[in-house]
């Protein structure tokens, strides 16, 4: 019961986690999409995606590119998905997920700073 319990917990907090970040991105960089896709253990992907609708396609384009973009996430690969950037979640040398974030609303690039 304690294990499932703490699970439960680690849950809701990586979904509070990942929707309180896709929240403030959405807002401060207004970007089209955005998503966080975390690797799981088990070989899964837990996926977050604003908007809902965009989840199913991202869903989709990480599974078929999973073991390059936990080998090292690449602008290049990401074309097909239309991100304007990616930034790679990671734990000391080994990838453990993936943020995706569309183009701007407004057509620009991003900035050094929005990178930062």
């Amino acid at each position: 019961v304690e294990a499932s319990s703490a699970a439960l917990v680690t849950l809701l907090r990586t979904d509070e986690i990942a929707n309180h970040l896709l929240d403030a991105l959405g807002r401060a960089l207004a970007v089209d999409w955005a998503a966080v896709a975390i690797w799981r253990a088990d070989g899964g992907i837990d996926l977050y995606a604003r908007p809902p609708q965009r989840r199913s396609e991202i869903e989709r384009w990480l599974t078929a590119h999973r073991d390059e973009l936990e080998r090292l996430p690449t602008g290049r690969a990401l074309g097909t998905l239309a991100a304007g950037l990616a930034v790679p979640i990671a734990s000391g040398e080994s990838a453990r997920g993936l943020m995706l974030l569309g183009e701007k609303k407004s057509g620009a690039a991003y900035s050094d700073e929005d990178q930062d």
